[in-house]
């Protein structure tokens, strides 16, 4: 559980990174109410939560990227109308990312005797 504690402060720590490493494609973008995408586009590729989106999905999806897009949608939504609308996330990703958060542990544990 610490292990997932720690990946959640990571993720937390680097949630949308670019809209700062990247603030004058963002700013481009949003001057355009996002008809011009050349950012956005980009921000679905280096960041792991937006899965609601093809494109959005990583190969190694996991748990902890379905936790920050559930953050992600329902922080947005209240504080641009006050509102969540429906997040739908496609069965097939969600049963991925429990997989390969299987898959994760595993990879990250030691056992001792």
């Amino acid at each position: 559980m610490g292990y997932f504690a720690i990946m959640l402060c990571n993720q937390a720590e680097n949630h949308d990174h670019d809209k700062i490493s990247d603030i004058e494609g963002f700013h481009r973008d949003f001057l355009t109410g996002f008809k011009e995408t050349t950012w956005w586009d980009n921000h679905r590729k280096v960041n792991r939560h937006h899965l609601l989106e093809a494109d959005g999905v990583p190969e190694d999806v996991n748990l902890i990227d379905v936790l920050d897009m559930i953050a992600d949608c329902v922080m947005a939504g209240m504080a641009r109308s006050g509102s969540v609308y429906p997040i739908n996330i496609e069965p097939d990703v969600l049963m991925r990312a429990f997989q390969n958060t299987v898959e994760l542990l595993k990879r990250n544990i030691e056992v001792e005797s």
